[in-house]
């Protein structure tokens, strides 16, 4: 919802304050994986994207609604901020659509050519967050050239 325009104090919204020039920070990884916004959402099911969906007990979330046609990726307006791995608003990420494709090109290009495996165990890599997500101990892989 809006949070409106507040005053010269900041602005407050059910029972949350927010003063002038205090910084916010949203955890995406604990929005994006919100039961009460999605269904399963700690599975990987990139087909969730393809269709609207409402909130699975959320009472103030509008649900998602993709546009037809599909985007390259569902983005902060369709699903009404519940999904926004590029930021959104004035501060979004200016690269998203970029980066969306840059990935897929080198993503393409690796899988053609490599073979991927993980060495040791999905425990053994942990996780660590902060502004971003990333591995606590790296992300050890066995790579092989895939013969043509």
């Amino acid at each position: 919802g809006d949070l409106g325009t507040g005053d010269e104090r900041g602005m407050q919204k059910k029972g949350v304050t927010l003063f002038k020039g205090a910084n916010v920070f949203l955890s995406v990884w604990n929005l994006h994986r919100n039961p009460t916004l999605w269904e399963d959402p700690n599975t990987f099911k990139p087909e969730r994207f393809k269709t609207a969906s409402s909130a699975v007990t959320h009472a103030e979330w509008e649900g998602y609604k993709p546009k037809e046609p599909l985007g390259m990726y569902p983005n902060e307006v369709d699903s009404n901020f519940g999904f926004m791995p590029f930021g959104g608003g004035s501060r979004k990420c200016v690269g998203d659509q970029f980066a969306m494709m840059e990935s897929v090109v080198v993503l393409a290009h690796l899988l053609q050519n490599f073979d991927f495996a993980l060495d040791g165990s999905a425990e053994d890599v942990g996780m660590s967050t902060g502004a971003t997500i990333h591995t606590k101990n790296g992300l050890n892989m066995k790579i092989t050239r895939r013969v043509k």
